[in-house]
């Protein structure tokens, strides 16, 4: 009984690792990002929270923008994009290319967090008690102070461009219309104001910009003269010709001339 045990445990741990195989440089890629955004993001936000001076960039009629208790699903939904963008990526290529993207995002906008701690400028939120209780669990964990440039609208922004790829047809369009969830909730659970949204596009947009796909390198001089002397060689042949068979001929005064003629691959006879 016991060696039928060891067997199914064996087997357990077999298909177990058959099955993480594959997904472990993706498991790596996450834990690595998220210890990142840990220490960066959080370290920055306790750094700023600890000294409590604080500006604010919010806009007078921001203050009527509603707000939108049903929102926080997509909000807190860039979490689980944050995690599984490196596991559906195309290859190790495009996971390391969102990994250095994900990596420059954050390290600017930290740069801007110690440059410019922010505070919100809304209303008191009126909602249900559940939806309170999630908001001050929110802001315990994440006091909200850094908001210029939105790292979540930029994580949002690489989220979707690296997944969004991987989809087609109406799947595509539902995840772009998500992501648009997510971008829009960064306002409408009045988490950021509308120019922090807009610093987080233009942070999304620089990185998708500087950080690019490394594309293959040029061929080779050495094959490419190589090919091109054959292919003047080839056409050589074809207009000079090859040697032919010897000929001989007569002359009028009844020498005789030996010569060697040039074959074009066309064959004449003279009778």
């Amino acid at each position: 009984m016991s060696s039928n045990g060891e067997v199914k445990a064996r087997r357990s741990v077999d298909a177990a690792s058959s099955f993480l195989a594959p997904h472990l440089p993706g498991i790596r890629a996450s834990a690595l990002l998220m210890l990142l955004f840990l220490v960066v993001y959080g370290g920055t936000n306790w750094f700023v929270t600890s000294r409590g001076e604080f500006s604010c960039i919010g806009l007078p009629w921001e203050r009527s923008i509603p707000y939108l208790p049903w929102m926080l699903v997509p909000y807190l939904s860039l979490g689980v994009l944050f995690l599984v963008t490196p596991l559906l990526c195309r290859d190790d290529a495009d996971r390391r290319l969102y990994c250095r993207r994900v990596a420059l995002s954050m390290l600017v906008a930290a740069f801007f967090f110690l440059l410019m701690p922010l505070e919100l400028d809304f209303p008191k939120r009126h909602a249900s008690h559940w939806v309170l209780y999630a908001l001050d669990l929110v802001d315990a964990i994440d006091p909200p102070h850094n908001l210029f440039p939105s790292l979540h609208v930029a994580l949002a922004m690489l989220a979707g461009v690296h997944i969004g790829r991987r989809l087609n047809g109406w799947w595509r369009a539902a995840f772009v219309a998500w992501i648009v969830l997510v971008i829009a909730s960064t306002v409408l659970t009045h988490r950021h104001h509308v120019l922090d949204a807009l610093g987080g596009a233009a942070l999304g947009l620089a990185a998708l910009a500087i950080v690019r796909e490394r594309r293959s390198a040029a061929p080779s001089a050495v094959p490419l003269l190589g090919r091109l002397a054959d292919r003047l060689r080839s056409v050589e042949v074809a207009e000079v010709g090859v040697p032919g068979p010897v000929a001989r001929s007569r002359t009028r005064d009844g020498t005789e001339s030996v010569g060697r003629r040039r074959s074009t691959g066309a064959v004449t006879r003279r009778r």
